[in-house]
This record gives structure tokens, sequence and C-alpha cells, in this order.
């Protein structure tokens, strides 16, 4: 624990804002301490000096409001060191999701600095003011140095276990049913169909995500997207898009069969298609027509086959953010 966090405050608020900001840094540190990384070990070797001076008492306010911009300056520079190296070990699905992530972080930070600018101000703190400003706001980057550090050990501990059990057998079948490569394009034989395309995306980690897109000649349109990662997990998504001027607009019953049609034709292999009690369509039925508050996942365990099966669906009105369509129906199915 860095002894700055322990300086207290006169102020009440003030205090229980530093409690704040040491537990937030605390939650990080939790995740794993009995194991700390070498990469939190390398940051906090290279960070020890600079924690000296800016809790070396016998400098002066001026010495050591230099001694914070200092700090600042080296937690700048080892927060972006920190998110280069966990980019690097994530998929490109994964990389958008921490550009994202960051970029929200952002955002929290310039809030959260003009928030202690406000609240450790010249008018009530006086010269100290500028020393709990800089205090308090190394806090924060340094918080989410470490948070970003732990992702990079989360997914290097993910790699090791990925080559490890890649090490066991190269039948990946003995864990789960879906290998790399298995899933590829295949024809589709519906009269009702326009036509369809094929988009598949490949991950340097093993992530494959193949879509479909089929377009129907009553001008509905319908996307069934297979994700899986290597040896983890397998997902279905079925998007059913319901075009405004529809001949016939089908209600919530059809749609129940129809999606669960759409889901005993694609999704892949003979053990993914679980016998449900009600059936499919009855069982996406009574969700559909259940209220918005009352909607859940529903988790399936196979025992059998030791899998489990989580399904989601949803419906939304999009007549007002869409052009052409007027009503998307989802399916999602995890494995």
């Amino acid at each position: 624990m860095l002894n700055f966090f322990m300086n207290k405050q006169k102020n009440g608020i003030s205090w229980l804002l530093a409690m704040v900001f040491c537990l937030l840094s605390n939650s990080a540190i939790a995740i794993n301490s009995a194991d700390i990384s070498d990469l939190i070990k390398a940051f906090e070797k290279r960070e020890s000096p600079f924690l000296k001076d800016v809790d070396n008492l016998k400098n002066a306010s001026s010495n050591h409001i230099d001694a914070y911009a200092r700090y600042m300056k080296f937690l700048d520079k080892e927060l972006n060191k920190a998110y280069k190296t966990t980019r690097s070990k994530l998929s490109a699905k994964q990389q958008l999701e921490l550009k994202e992530s960051q970029i929200n972080w952002l955002k929290f930070r310039d809030t959260e600095f003009a928030l202690i600018k406000n609240t450790w101000n010249q008018k009530d703190y006086g010269g100290s003011a500028e020393i709990s400003q800089s205090r308090h706001r190394c806090t924060i980057v340094r918080d989410r140095v470490l948070h970003l550090l732990y992702y990079a050990m989360a997914n290097t501990n993910q790699d090791d276990q990925f080559s490890n059990s890649a090490k066991v057998s190269k039948d990946c079948s003995r864990d789960h049913d879906y290998c790399e490569g298995y899933i590829t394009p295949y024809k589709i034989k519906d009269n009702s169909v326009a036509d369809y395309s094929w988009d598949e995306k490949k991950y340097e980690r093993g992530d494959n995500i193949l879509t479909l897109n089929i377009h129907y000649k009553n001008g509905d349109l319908v996307i069934i997207e297979h994700t899986y990662l290597y040896k983890s997990f397998y997902k279905i998504n079925i998007s059913y898009n319901i075009v405004k001027n529809h001949p016939k607009k089908p209600d919530d019953a059809q749609v129940s069969q129809f999606l669960a049609r759409l889901y005993q034709e694609h999704v892949p292999k003979t053990q993914y298609k679980i016998k449900f009690r009600p059936s499919f369509e009855k069982f996406i039925l009574n969700d559909l027509e259940k209220n918005p508050d009352e909607k859940f996942m529903h988790e399936y365990n196979v025992h059998n086959k030791k899998s489990s099966i989580v399904i989601e669906i949803d419906k939304k009105d999009i007549s007002n953010t869409s052009e052409v369509f007027s009503t998307l129906y989802s399916l999602t199915a995890h494995f």
C-alpha cells in the first residue's frame, strides 16, 4: 500500500474519498495477491523511486508538487505501456472491446479529475490543495495501470491453458465437439430464399466467427452468426428482421416456429440439438409473451453430455431506427 494513501485529511469528505481510492486500488490487487505476476513486480520496481520521492516528508510544498508531476508523467508512460502489453495478448474482437473500454475510462478519468479539482480547492485547502489534487489524480491513473496489467495476466494464463490443453490431446472433441475449422459455409436449400452470403472471420487465438446472411423473397432478413473459441465455447445467434411492408406480418406464434426451425436447421452437430420440454417453439413463445421485466436468461444443463446451454430471446420494435425493417427477433444459444 502506498504511504501517501494513508495521509489523513482534516475534512471528513476528503478522508472518505481517499479511502474510496484505496479500496479501488485494493480491488485490483486482491484479484491474485498470492501470486503477483512479474508484470506487477516489474511495474512496482520501476515505480519505487517515484514513491520515495513523493513520500519524502523533508520536501517543501513546491518540491512535493514537482515530485507528483514526475510521478504522473511516469504513470502516463506506464499506462500506455500496459495498454499495448494487454492489447498484444488479445484477439481482434477483444482488441476492439479493450479500445472501447479505454475510451470510456479516459472519459471517467477526466470527470474524476474535475471532481478532484473542485473538492480539494484553494479556498478550503489553501497551499495543500494542489498536493491533494496531485495525489488523488495519481491514484486514479495507477489503478488503471494495475487493472490493465491484470487483464494482460489473465489472457497470458488463458494462452498457457490453451497451449497445455492442446498438448494433452489433438482430438478436441474429447472435451467439446467443435474443433478448429469445423465450422464451414454450407449450402442453403429453401425456395423462399432470394439469395444468401457468407462472411468468415478468423482470429489469432482460435476465434472463428462465421456469419450467414439470408435474404428472403418477401423482404425479410435473417442473420445467423456462429461464434466459437477453440476448446472453450460455441454460440449461435439468430436475428430475424421483419420488413415493414411485409405482405402478411407473422405473429409471435409463427415467429416462434420459424426461430425454432432455423435453430434446428443451422445449429451444428447433433449434440447441440437438445430436446426441450416443452417444445422449443413453445418455450420461445412463452418467453416472447412475458413482460420485459420478467425476462431472463434460461440455462439448461445437459448432464449426459457434460455440457450446458444458455438461451436468450428478445423482441424489439426497430421501426424508428430502420428504414426497411419493423421488428427484430433474436435467439442466442450459448454452449
